[in-house]
């Protein structure tokens, strides 16, 4: 797994279980978890949906197979510092990112490198501002 990441529930409740058998090994990135992979030396990998384009790029998927976990979408969000930030400058930040994703912007830019289905998951979640 990617050292300090954490995915949706049931793969969470996996990664934990894994943990407490010491069965998991930890890697900085994807592409470090990639080449052990194909290397043999694990046997699995828990990835997001959007790094799924990246298993046809690497010939990744003609060697395993991708089982899904069902769970609900996991919302994530953009991080900002109150250091450099002032609470002003973040709703600036908010106002242009609710705008982009209202006038279709953020999905045509996640359309460049997803397919169509997926782009239009990625930007209408439930909730998601």
């Amino acid at each position: 797994m990617i050292r300090s990441f954490r995915y949706s529930e049931s793969a969470n409740r996996l990664v934990d279980r894994l943990l407490l058998a010491n069965r998991v090994s930890q890697a900085g990135g994807l592409e470090p978890l990639y080449q052990t992979l194909m290397l043999n030396h694990i046997q699995g990998m828990i990835i997001e949906p959007f790094d799924y384009p990246a298993l046809d790029e690497k010939k990744i998927r003609e060697a395993t197979n991708v089982i899904e976990f069902n769970d609900p979408p996991v919302l994530h969000g953009l991080i900002m510092s109150k250091a450099a930030l002032s609470p002003g400058e973040q709703e600036k930040w908010r106002a242009l990112l609710s705008e982009m994703r209202r006038d279709g912007t953020i999905r045509r830019i996640f359309e460049k490198y997803f397919k169509p289905e997926m782009a239009a998951g990625m930007v209408n979640i439930k909730g998601g501002q």
